[in-house]
């Protein structure tokens, strides 16, 4: 079964990117990405669709939702191998997405700063990429040379590759978590009307 494949990028530290999107051309991924993401691919002369666009809903006002959508999480966490899931994308039209892209915004404590739809699509394909074997899943532009080193030689990367970088992923939610709530806590006093 030849379907295409997708990479969902959305980064707040768009440094080192090139690199993996010289990769993502290689495997011929087509490239969702929020707005300003989006925006940088193509100032570097590669071609992005906007999430929006593929999701056929605009941005909420602000930005407060750009990627929370069924498209896109069925797209991460379904496997067209599956009939099943195979045919709940079809209707649905979601294209496999085997290349997740994802870093957050530094944590302010201020309140509109706290990053919902990059945590979850890093924890969605984490959770993925446990599952198949597979899934890639990038949380730091210290990773991309190293992944984009193994695409270029062995096609995909190694399992055990997509293993660690799921784990680091996790790690990587779990302590962005921390530090938000922290910031969050020295901000705002607490149990005051």
């Amino acid at each position: 079964m030849n379907i295409s494949q997708a990479a969902i990028i959305s980064v707040h530290d768009k440094q080192n990117l090139e690199v993996i999107l010289k990769a993502i051309e290689k495997l011929e991924l087509e490239i969702i990405a929020t707005s300003g993401t989006a925006k940088h691919i193509r100032s570097l002369g590669y071609k992005a669709k906007e999430a929006s666009e593929y999701l056929e809903t605009p941005e909420a006002p602000e930005g407060l939702i750009k990627t929370l959508h069924p498209k896109i999480y069925a797209g991460i966490l379904l496997q067209p191998e599956n009939q099943e899931h195979r045919e709940y994308m079809e209707k649905i039209k979601a294209k496999p997405i085997t290349m997740i892209i994802v870093n957050f915004h530094p944590p302010t404590g201020a309140i509109e700063d706290i990053d919902i739809g990059g945590v979850t699509l890093a924890r969605a394909a984490a959770k993925a990429a446990l599952r198949n074997g597979k899934t890639i899943v990038l949380t730091n532009p210290n990773q991309y040379n190293e992944v984009a080193r193994e695409i270029m030689e062995y096609g995909w990367v190694k399992r055990e590759t997509a293993i660690k970088l799921a784990i680091q992923a996790l790690k990587n939610t779990n302590q962005y978590e921390n530090n938000t709530l922290r910031k969050l806590e020295e901000k705002m006093e607490w149990g005051k009307t």
